[in-house]
Order: C-alpha cells, then sequence, then structure tokens
C-alpha cells in the first residue's frame, strides 16, 4: 500500500510541473540583458541634438564602409530583434541603424519601414 501511495504522490508532483511557469533559459536572459542595454544606449543617442544625432550615425554608416554624404532624414524605426532602430536615408541610399548592446550602431542597408 505505501508503494502505491508513493506512486500516487509522484505522479501528482509530476503532473503539477506540467503547469508551472518556465523560467526564461540563460540564452534568454542574456537576451533581455542585452536588448536592455541597447535600450540605454538608444536613450543616449535619443537625448542628442539632431545635427549631433545625424553625426553619430553618419559616422556610423561610413565607420561601416557604406556612402553617406548626407543625411537628408532620420526617424525612429520599428525595434530589430526587441533592439531600437533607426531608419536613416541618406542621399546615397537608405539604412536602418540598430542600436547594439556594447554602445555600437549596426548598419543594416535597405528600405526602412514605417517607424513608431
Amino acid at each position: 500500500m505505501n508503494r502505491h501511495a508513493i506512486t500516487l504522490v509522484a505522479a501528482a508532483l509530476s503532473l503539477a510541473g506540467c503547469h508551472a511557469p518556465q523560467q526564461a533559459t540563460g540564452n534568454e536572459q542574456a537576451q533581455t540583458a542585452a536588448n536592455a542595454e541597447a535600450r540605454a544606449f538608444a536613450s543616449k543617442i535619443d537625448a542628442l541634438t539632431e545635427p549631433q544625432r545625424q553625426g553619430v550615425f553618419m559616422r556610423a554608416i561610413t565607420d561601416a564602409g557604406l556612402n553617406c554624404q548626407k543625411i537628408t532624414s532620420a526617424k525612429p524605426h520599428d525595434p530589430i530583434n526587441g533592439r531600437p532602430a533607426w531608419g536613416v536615408a541618406c542621399l546615397d541610399g537608405v539604412f536602418v541603424v540598430v542600436a547594439a548592446p556594447d554602445n555600437t550602431l549596426q548598419i543594416v542597408p535597405g528600405v526602412p519601414t514605417t517607424g513608431s
């Protein structure tokens, strides 16, 4: 009889775990932390004046080896993988500029979508 009681208790405990909230994995926690760092960096960029912000974007674009003689517009873009982004149009093309957690900007050439 004790053996059956132990089996029932073990079965009940295993079923109870099926509906327990899942905890984030180490990778998910690291991604969440990285996105928070990227948002903090993006806040610093957003606090700049428009000419300063455009200078930062132009420097990031040209440092990436891409052409940008003059920025004609820079607007918020929908987040990319949870990270803040801006759509930047230059005389030479359009780019998506994404804030990275290491206080750098990643540049994606292409047509920016409508920002938020």
